[in-house]
């Protein structure tokens, strides 16, 4: 299966951690919470009638907005759990009924994305986020993640040695790709080893082919940025200074992700059952491309528009890459 990684909001902003499919269908693969929210909370699961999102054993926060007295946040707390306000007693409840249980069906696992974990061994070319580290001075921590592609193995005893059996996992894109837009062979290589040992433990992965970290060599625009036969086009993009003018503000790159795609699918797909193609686009293109606190550090009111259209388009293309050559064998 194929699908886009999303984090759906509502109320005051709580996660509601799922996946949507390309169908517009709903599909529980794994349920995160991300921290963004206000206050800092802890999330807890809502009941089958009620919480905000209002889907049955999604994750919400529980916190209100900063400078709420305790009784706002009560009954905030209390309308997340789809319980009446006027009955809220504590948190988490301590009971549960039949339909506030998770489904036997429904799948519990862990997940980190490749920027923030493997770090740049084996030679891996730089991404968006190197380049927007290095401006914020913390580039060396950033390069270093945990050094997961010298010690994947171990990584992967370990989560076996702690019961772990679901584990969703992303793509650096960088590493797989060159500039001139073939396959990075190496960068294939090591994936293929991980995928193994993964297996080998017992843990299937579900993997994103993109979780933020867009090749740097894309920031240079290619010549289709002007283009608006293929996508959304940033006319002000060339002349407004910005550090990283193409990516997902150039058209052209629709095409480079479904040729990423297909050589993700070509060469991982007999390990791969579940696949998603963007992690979490609301993030980047609000955080990257509106207020400037992700990579690649743009704030433009134009732009997160521009940025959002370019992205679903280009799901939408590595989809149709994947149902029309891969799908009847691999899904």
């Amino acid at each position: 299966s194929i699908t886009l990684h999303t984090h759906r909001r509502s109320g005051y902003d709580s996660p509601d951690a799922g996946v949507v499919t390309s169908d517009g269908g709903r599909r529980a693969v794994s349920t995160e919470f991300d921290g963004e929210d206000a206050g800092g909370a802890r999330p807890t699961l809502a009941g089958a009638r009620g919480g905000r999102g209002g889907d049955k054993g999604s994750v919400v926060d529980s916190a209100a907005p900063a400078g709420h007295t305790k009784k706002k946040q009560q009954h905030h707390a209390a309308g997340a759990l789809g319980v009446n306000a006027t009955s809220f007693t504590s948190l988490p409840p301590t009971t549960f009924g039949p339909d506030d249980k998770f489904p036997n069906n429904f799948v519990f696992g862990v997940a980190a994305s490749a920027f923030q974990i493997e770090g740049d061994g084996g030679g891996r070319p730089r991404s968006l986020w190197d380049d927007f580290a290095d401006q914020n001075n913390v580039g060396a921590d950033a390069s270093a993640g945990i050094r997961h592609f010298e010690h994947f193995a171990g990584d992967a005893q370990y989560m076996a040695d702690n019961g772990v059996r679901h584990y969703r996992l992303s793509l650096s894109w960088p590493r797989l790709m060159n500039p001139d837009l073939t396959a990075n062979e190496a960068g294939y290589a090591f994936y293929t080893k991980l995928l193994k040992e993964l297996r080998s433990h017992g843990i299937t992965p579900y993997v994103t082919l993109s979780h933020w970290d867009v090749p740097s060599f894309l920031c240079a625009r290619t010549p289709h940025a002007e283009n608006a036969a293929l996508g959304a086009v940033d006319t002000s993009a060339e002349n407004a200074g910005y550090a990283c003018g193409g990516a997902w503000l150039d058209p052209g790159i629709i095409e480079v992700f479904a040729a990423y795609a297909e050589h993700a699918f070509e060469r991982l797909g007999s390990q791969v059952h579940f696949w998603a193609t963007l992690n979490e686009p609301k993030t980047v293109v609000n955080m990257g491309y509106g207020i400037g606190a992700h990579a690649p550090g743009i704030q433009s009111a134009t732009a997160p528009l521009i940025a959002a259209h370019n992205m679903l388009l280009a799901h939408a293309a590595a989809v149709a890459v994947y149902r029309g050559g891969f799908q009847a064998a691999q899904g």
